[in-house]
């Protein structure tokens, strides 16, 4: 099972070959929707791990979301697959960041 990580230490259960800039999270109902995009906050994204079988398989800093997408799935009942899209800051926004 793959899952990513946030800094405050919520994890999600991430589908099968899921990237960086596209993140697939299954929401159980439409109010999971916002529970899960309100946990990608700029301070839960500066320390992020995503981990395979419980083996930490990557870490990153100082992330920035993209925005994400959600969408009714068609086999399932009442479940939504949220896409999150995230990407390492610019130097230019790391910069910012500092002042």
């Amino acid at each position: 099972m793959d899952k990513i990580i946030l800094k405050d230490q919520t994890s999600f259960e991430i589908a099968d070959g899921s990237s960086l800039g596209n993140i697939q999270i299954k929401a159980e109902n439409f109010d999971s929707v916002k529970t899960i995009t309100d946990a990608f906050t700029a301070d839960n994204l500066s320390e992020v791990a995503f981990t395979h079988n419980d083996s930490v398989s990557g870490r990153y800093t100082d992330l920035k979301s993209d925005g994400f997408t959600y969408a009714p799935n068609t086999d399932a009942n009442g479940t939504y697959t949220v896409t999150i899209r995230l990407r390492t800051k610019t130097e230019m926004e790391n910069a910012i960041d500092e002042l």
